[in-house]
């Protein structure tokens, strides 16, 4: 018996941690999608030293919200595959994986566009441009910011 009196299936449970996981996924993608597209909006030209801050902070958060973006699309995998191995999902419930994530990818895509304009965000001088430069190749290459 469950904790409302009524049995929960094993399939239930792992079918309510999958979309949850997607949903937050969705969530996660959506928020930080436009937060970059409110700063490109936003910031047409990084001008100071104040603008450049507030790059790095953006670019931290982007960081951030891609690692939790990696777990949150790892665990419905994992759980699709455990619910496989104890035979409460067959194969055919691949859709239960492959239609959430095709929404994801679509969320992933819209956002890329601002992604890369942030990216290639004109600078007021080459000492901002080598900053920005160095931010963008971080954000690029390491899990983690590094400033």
């Amino acid at each position: 018996m469950g904790i409302l009196g009524t049995s929960m299936s094993i399939r239930w449970i792992l079918l309510v941690a999958i979309f949850t996981c997607f949903t937050a996924a969705a969530l996660n993608a959506a928020w930080f999608g436009l937060e970059l597209r409110r700063f490109a909006k936003r910031t047409t030209i990084l001008a100071s030293t104040a603008d450049l801050e507030a790059f790095k902070a953006l670019v931290a958060n982007q960081m951030r919200a891609a690692l939790a973006q990696i777990g949150l699309l790892t665990i419905p995998a994992i759980l699709f595959a455990t619910g496989l191995v104890l035979e409460e999902f067959d194969v055919r419930d691949v859709l239960l994986i492959i239609v959430p994530s095709a929404v994801i990818v679509l969320l992933a895509m819209y956002f890329r566009v601002w992604e890369l304009r942030v990216r290639s965000i004109r600078v007021l001088g080459p000492e901002l441009a080598e900053e920005r430069d160095a931010i963008v190749e971080t954000w690029r290459r390491k899990a983690l910011p590094d400033w």
